[in-house]
C-alpha cells in the first residue's frame, strides 16, 4: 500500500469517526429535547392541577399576543416566586438562630 493510499484510508476513518460523533451528538440533543418537553408538560399539568384558573387563558396566534394574554398569569407566578424566596430567607434566618 502506498503512502497516498494509507493517507486516504486514514482520512476515511477520520471522516467516519467524525460522522459517528455528530450522529451521537444529534441523538443526545434529541433525547435531551424530549426529556425537556416531557418535563415542561408534567410541570404544566401539576400547575394546572393546583391552579385550574390557568385553563381560562387561551393561547393566541403569535408570541406577542400570547405575552399579552398570559401576562396576568405570568405576573401571578412571579409573585409566587417572590413569596417563595421570602419564605426561604425566613427559614434560613430561623436556622441561624438555633
Amino acid at each position: 500500500m502506498t503512502v497516498e493510499e494509507r493517507a486516504a484510508k486514514v482520512q476515511r476513518k477520520v471522516e467516519q469517526y467524525d460522522h459517528q460523533r455528530l450522529l451521537q451528538e444529534n441523538r443526545n440533543k434529541e433525547a435531551e429535547s424530549k426529556i425537556e418537553l416531557r418535563r415542561k408538560i408534567l410541570i404544566g399539568e401539576m400547575f394546572i392541577k393546583h391552579f385550574p384558573i390557568a385553563l381560562k387563558f387561551t393561547p393566541g396566534k403569535s408570541s406577542d399576543e400570547n405575552s399579552r394574554i398570559f401576562k396576568p398569569l405570568d405576573d401571578y407566578m412571579e409573585l409566587l416566586a417572590e413569596c417563595q424566596q421570602s419564605f426561604q430567607k425566613m427559614e434560613e434566618a430561623l436556622i441561624q438562630l438555633h
